[in-house]
């Protein structure tokens, strides 16, 4: 089997962790929905297909690296006009109370924690060779079929024209560093090395998968923000690829 990968990046980037309800803040990797969008707009595949098409059972796997540290900032972005933008109710002595903001036709201000000049590098794997050469040929030729953003409209993904193949290697517990998304079930972690290096690592729950009607599954995964790799290893045999001395699971 084998895999594709190609180097994406933008000015800013926003995939907006789904337990959050009241603020923005994103994931510091696209998960695997992400990617599945991202993928499927340079394919020319419709956002009502997307379930079915990046289905795991269809074999279809993706994977993902920072290319640099990554570095985070909060953008003040704006609303849209009209009174009383935000109400809130609830009770107080037992009594309910209404509170209202922005009675005047002044737009919110909105915080939103974004990836600040991101660059990352995507694997694809498709069963069939020929998406594997479609996507190849619409990246090369920097045609992708619809325009692809890095989690948020407006925040466009720009690609280079560059595609990289590699082998995808479904046994063997990897070169001893991890990185991009990584179930945390498939890792045994070094913690001396960890400690050593002061890796920044972080822990996340992300979607992991889509049914067709749009109901998202969630998993736990280990994200490396310095890009540097996270000192470990497969504890159990998982597709993945060797990339620059890293291992990067696909999922």
């Amino acid at each position: 089997m084998r895999a594709i990968a190609f180097d994406i990046y933008g000015t800013y980037a926003h995939f907006k962790a789904w337990y959050m309800t009241t603020s923005r803040t994103t994931y510091p990797l696209p998960p695997r929905t992400a990617l599945a969008g991202i993928i499927g707009a340079i394919m020319g595949i419709e956002r009502e297909d997307l379930p079915t098409w990046c289905a795991v059972g269809n074999g279809i796997r993706f994977g993902v690296r920072s290319l640099k540290p990554i570095k985070m900032r909060i953008l003040v972005v704006k609303g849209l006009r009209g009174p009383a933008v935000l109400s809130l109710t609830g009770k107080k002595g037992g009594k309910r109370v209404e509170v209202n903001w922005l009675k005047d036709n002044s737009p919110p201000r909105i915080p939103l924690e974004v990836i600040d000049q991101p660059e990352y590098r995507a694997y694809v794997h498709f069963p069939q060779d020929s998406d594997l050469n479609k996507l190849s040929e619409r990246i090369q030729g920097s045609r992708p079929h619809f325009r692809p953003y890095l989690g948020t409209a407006n925040m466009i993904a720009y690609f280079r024209e560059k595609v990289l193949n590699f082998d995808i290697k479904t046994t063997g517990p990897g070169t001893g560093k991890l990185a991009g998304l990584v179930p945390k079930e498939t890792a045994q972690l070094d913690v001396q090395e960890l400690r050593r290096n002061n890796v920044r690592l972080t822990e996340v729950v992300a979607q992991s998968a889509v049914t067709e009607s749009f109901a998202f599954h969630h998993g736990e995964f280990l994200m490396d923000m310095g890009a540097i790799g996270i000192p470990g290893r497969l504890a159990m045999d998982f597709n993945h690829v060797i990339d620059d001395g890293l291992t990067i699971p696909l999922i």
